[in-house]
């Protein structure tokens, strides 16, 4: 009979409305931190097809012990009530499942690992909770550079169609309107999250490099109307000491959600390779 090298466990955190989720340990004995994965969006906590799930089993296969919770009103948490934005409640609640995972596995030290709204969260909550240290984030904020500029703008500037399109919205030879359902009716999701301003992003990081937090920052094709090379963070904070703790990796095949198996493959293997070097620094 196979032995399976992790075991999961359903939990409920907080009252009297609990946030839910799942908790893989590891088989045997677990290493001295804990990895916290974050909602994206509206996606629950088994993740874009399923990664969150593949990553908590992948971490508690190296001795990682995984948690993937849904924030409240998402997936199987129930929403509460409050009168908090979205990023103030969200962050809220990560801490308040940071203390119970110290008080349930005696760990004090976690890794966070968030995508898009996630990485946002992480983010924020690391900055302001010294037990974080490490965080692994996919789409976090971005801003745009100079080098950003001329890669967009340049091959544009060299094409047919770009002109042709340009005159044509000119002499109002196409329609500035497109047909179709009227806009009073369209509705979309709002997560309630705005880009902070990018000296305030700045500001977060130089403390997180202080406290020498181990950084893994995963960037998309999907991200490209922000981000469109590796090596645009250390541009984007030029008077940030990034040094070995901080990894940068761009993956311009990818989709913002990283659906292709393929890529989810890669993705998760530099992941659990990053989580390892965590745990067992030379």
């Amino acid at each position: 009979m196979t032995r399976i090298p992790w075991r999961e466990e359903v939990v409920q955190i907080g009252a009297p409305v609990p946030l839910h989720g799942v908790l893989t340990r590891p088989a045997s004995d677990s290493l001295p931190f804990a990895l916290v994965i974050l909602n994206s969006g509206l996606l629950h906590h088994v993740g874009s097809c399923g990664f969150s799930v593949k990553l908590a089993r992948a971490a508690a296969q190296i001795g990682v012990p995984a948690l993937r919770y849904d924030t409240s009103g998402v997936g199987d948490s129930p929403a509460r009530p409050s009168g908090a934005s979205h990023d103030r409640r969200s962050v809220s609640e990560l801490l308040e499942v940071l203390d119970a995972m110290q008080r349930q596995l005696g760990v004090d030290r976690f890794a966070l690992m968030g995508l898009c709204s996630g990485a946002f969260t992480a983010f924020d909550a690391s900055v302001i909770d010294d037990r974080v240290i490490a965080m692994t984030q996919v789409a976090p904020f971005t801003y745009r550079t100079g080098e950003w500029y001329a890669r967009h703008y340049v091959p544009r500037v060299l094409t047919y169609d770009t002109w042709r399109r340009y005159i044509a919205r000119k002499v109002g030879a196409e329609a500035t309107r497109p047909s179709g359902l009227d806009e009073q009716y369209l509705e979309a999701y709002d997560a309630g999250w705005s880009v902070p301003p990018q000296s305030v992003v700045e500001d977060g990081y130089r403390s997180l490099l202080a406290r020498r937090v181990h950084l893994f920052n995963i960037m998309t094709g999907g991200e490209s109307d922000s981000y469109l090379y590796e090596g645009q963070f250390r541009d984007m904070f030029p008077s940030l000491a990034f040094d070995e703790r901080f990894i940068e990796w761009y993956l311009p095949e990818a989709t913002h959600t990283i659906t292709r198996p393929d890529h989810q493959r890669l993705v998760l293997s530099r992941i659990v390779q990053w989580l390892s070097g965590i745990a067992r620094p030379r």
